[in-house]
């Protein structure tokens, strides 16, 4: 939990530069998430998560890196953050441009940190902005071949209880 709030606050120190007023939703259990706010009219809700599946020190045994085909390769490259890192650029971007869209509109996001366990600590927190949201992005990246992602087949926890002998010695099915 330590490695993914140590990424939560680069992404909290590049959401303040761009102005977004940034609210830590503590978290003991998978880290901290964090909800931010930029102000204007209308309302944009972008979502994305930056846990990892990956163990701690993963990324110094598979550094980031970019081929010569201008691949990217790392731990976690291909899922989320790729979209956050696009999120941050596209924002950025905006702003430095001045445009229109950057003065005058509303946006909000939302990065958890416990996607990997169907959200069970930030469902609340991404329902309270969506219903706030006029228009909501999902930060996943596209598939090969630029599908969108636009559902998932979804995902459940089941609980078995079973009860029988143990094998005898010598026991083979037949």
């Amino acid at each position: 939990m330590l490695d993914v709030n140590r990424v939560g606050a680069i992404l909290v120190e590049r959401l303040e530069r761009l102005g977004f007023n940034v609210r830590r939703v503590v978290n003991d259990r998978f880290g901290d998430h964090l909800v931010g706010d930029k102000p204007g009219t209308g309302r944009f809700l972008f979502v994305g998560h930056y846990d990892t599946v990956f163990p701690s020190g993963t990324a110094k045994q598979r550094p980031f890196r970019i081929d010569d085909q201008d691949r990217a390769w790392g731990p976690g490259v291909y899922d989320m953050r790729g979209g956050l890192t696009a999120l941050l650029h596209a924002l950025r971007a905006h702003r430095e441009a001045r445009t229109r869209t950057w003065a005058e509109t509303s946006v909000s996001v939302v990065f958890n940190t416990d996607e990997e366990r169907l959200s069970p600590t930030s469902r609340e927190d991404i329902g309270a902005e969506a219903c706030r949201a006029h228009s909501v992005g999902i930060l996943e990246p596209a598939r090969p071949g630029g599908e969108y992602v636009m559902a998932r087949k979804g995902a459940g926890t089941f609980y078995l209880e079973v009860t029988g002998k143990a094998r005898t010695p010598g026991w083979s099915p037949s």
